[in-house]
């Protein structure tokens, strides 16, 4: 990991000197974060050595603010999509238990019932769960429920 530190430290260096306008600075880096992530030690040390550039007076074009807010909004990116990823996971578990439970209980499901019940949100995956026990067919476990 030492050599990613040293070639993205020296490629910050090199695209100051040649005077390189800010998009074109802060492209590679999006592109390196996005193939590989760096440990945040190695990071820290990273926006260290900017901001020392920063208080020489060599940067012109991103300050400490930019650089360490694109690497943490890459990061927040990065947890959030993964949240989103195992929520969905565990709905889509939860729809081929059903589904399972359904056919186990019941038999084959037709294909349309399969489907409604994978595009089904969380709290209707629940209330057709709680129905499988006592219900009499697999039509009255994804009945719509009754209006008052």
């Amino acid at each position: 990991m030492t050599a990613r530190f040293n070639a993205e430290w020296m490629l910050v260096r090199s695209l100051y000197q040649r005077g390189w306008d800010r998009q074109r600075i802060i492209d590679p880096f999006l592109v390196l974060d996005w193939m590989m992530r760096m440990p945040d030690d190695l990071t820290k040390k990273l926006y260290d050595n900017v901001t020392e550039l920063e208080g020489e007076g060599k940067m012109q074009y991103v300050s400490s603010i930019e650089w360490i807010g694109i690497r943490k909004g890459r990061a927040e990116g990065r947890a959030e999509g993964r949240a989103e990823g195992r929520a969905e996971g565990r709905a889509e578990g939860r729809a081929e238990l059903l589904i399972r439970l359904l056919e186990r209980r019941f038999g084959p499901l037709p294909e349309d019932r399969r489907k409604r019940i994978m595009a089904a949100g969380s709290e209707e995956i629940e209330t057709w769960s709680d129905r499988i026990l006592d219900a009499p067919s697999p039509e009255a476990v994804l009945a719509e429920p009754a209006i008052h």
